[in-house]
């Protein structure tokens, strides 16, 4: 851990110091948040979700973002269990045969049989956010705004 914080230190330094652009691929959302000004998610290798990095992990519009976020530890014994439950289980679609029409659409809780029949258009959801999901004006999961 103490290396993996120096090198993120020294992303950020030379991001900084440069003033250039970095392109930081991870599952590590606890490094994201720190590095990162900007948030693309990726599911099956499809755009999900693109917004600046304190709006994605406070308000999530796509249903797989929030249950990524959902999937966070969190040290707290009253929170935890509670947002796990929210978590989809069971494998996802083979990312050589991706389901037509939403790749999510096999495990997400706002599917229809429009996500099955159409793949979502990328689109403008408020400034400089971007979401591809046809149900994305959902309902917010409310553990993940505590």
């Amino acid at each position: 851990a103490p290396t993996q914080a120096q090198v993120l230190a020294l992303l950020a330094e030379l991001r900084r110091v440069q003033g250039t652009s970095l392109l930081f691929v991870s599952h590590d959302l606890a490094s994201v948040r720190r590095l990162c000004d900007r948030v693309l998610v990726l599911y099956l290798g499809r755009m999900a979700e693109l917004a600046p990095t304190r709006a994605l992990f406070l308000a999530p519009q796509h249903p797989y973002t929030r249950e990524l976020l959902a999937s966070i530890a969190v040290p707290d014994p009253d929170i935890q269990p509670a947002r796990l439950a929210q978590v989809r289980l069971g494998e996802p679609p083979s990312p050589l045969e991706v389901p037509q029409g939403c790749a999510f659409r096999t495990r997400c809780p706002q599917a229809t049989s429009l996500c099955a029949e159409r793949t979502p258009a990328w689109q403008q959801s408020a400034g400089d956010r971007w979401v591809a999901c046809h149900h994305w004006r959902g309902p917010a999961d409310d553990m993940l705004l505590k």
